[in-house]
Formats: structure tokens, sequence, C-alpha cells
């Protein structure tokens, strides 16, 4: 019995090494999956709080502030165009111009589908940068 046991654990660990990205994938719908029902039930104060406590009250600093201006600068749409362009010119391979061009594409149809699907404002006062920004979908064009 125990010879049996210590077989099965040491199939699932195989079976989890070799399947570990869909394992992080199945983590990662299942994550935001919770995230999209509390916002759907307006319950995400809390979660907001939390974050805004963790993130702002100890990361927030005027030195940062230029930084992270600079950071959500990159999103801009001329800068990806000749980053783009740059990729179809420099970087090795078969297409990968295109390969880059179809991800941003596609990271835009997202960060538009979420916008539209979910329609949640954002919280106020909850400001990591101290002057005003532009970071609206930063994450998902970078």
């Amino acid at each position: 019995m125990a010879e049996h046991l210590a077989e099965k654990g040491h199939t699932f660990r195989r079976l989890l090494r070799e399947n570990l990205r869909l394992v992080l994938a199945a983590a990662a719908a299942c994550i935001f999956i919770w995230l999209l029902e509390e916002v759907g039930e307006g319950e995400l104060t809390k979660l907001d709080s939390g974050a805004y406590l963790l993130f702002v009250q100890t990361l927030r600093q005027p030195w940062l502030t230029p930084y992270m201006e600079s950071i959500s600068e990159l999103a801009q749409p001329v800068v990806l165009l000749v980053m783009l362009l740059a990729v179809e010119a420099f970087a090795p391979g078969r297409r990968p111009g295109t390969c880059a061009a179809v991800n941003l594409v596609c990271a835009v149809a997202l960060n538009v589908l979420l916008k539209q699907f979910v329609q949640r404002p954002r919280p106020d006062g909850f400001r990591l940068i101290l002057r005003a920004s532009r970071l609206d979908g930063v994450a998902l064009r970078a």
C-alpha cells in the first residue's frame, strides 16, 4: 500500500512538472474568474482598500512619480509603432514583427473587450502616482 501511494505521488509530481504551464494557466483563469465575479457583485472595495494600503501607502514617493510616468509613456502609439518597426527590422527568426503586431492587436482588443464587459470605474483616491497620468491599458500593451 505504501509503495502504491509513493508511486502515485511520483506520478502526480511528474505530471505536474510536465504540465506546469497548463496548471499555471488554469490557476490564473480561476483567479480571473473569481475577480470577475467579485466585480460583478460590487464587492471589490475590500480588495481595493487592501491593495491601496499595501502598494500606495508603502510605495508612493515623490521621487518615484517621474519614473512611473516615463514607464506609462512607453504605451503611447508612436512608441509602440517604433518598437514594432525595430522588431521587424532587427529581430532574428521568421516574421517576428508580424508576431509582435498580432500580439499588440490582440492585447488592445482584449483590453477594449474587458473594459466593455466589466465597466468598472476607477476607485476614487487610489493613486500610486502623485500627478494625473494616463495608465489606461498600459499593462496589456506593454
